[in-house]
């Protein structure tokens, strides 16, 4: 059984925490290894971005999965 939304962003989420990082990046295929899955549908994003926001994070999709805290964590001086 694939594993939800849910239990994708509690095992990111520890990622994050277990690597003492602000933001982490992961390639396609370590992100499809996190969620158990071979592909996802876009619903399926949308509700790990949903899952996500419970833990304050974001999450990007791009060429790369990049999920990132919620917090001016590295704020700069203009």
């Amino acid at each position: 059984m694939a594993k939800t939304a849910q239990s994708i962003a509690a095992e990111l989420n520890e990622i994050m925490r277990g690597n003492g990082n602000e933001c982490i990046t992961l390639k396609w295929a370590q992100f499809y290894k996190v969620c158990e899955r071979a592909r996802l549908a876009d619903v399926v994003m949308e509700n790990i971005e949903k899952q996500l926001k419970k833990h304050d994070l974001r999450i990007i999709y791009g060429n790369n999965v990049i999920v990132v805290r919620d917090f001016c964590w590295s704020p700069v001086t203009i």
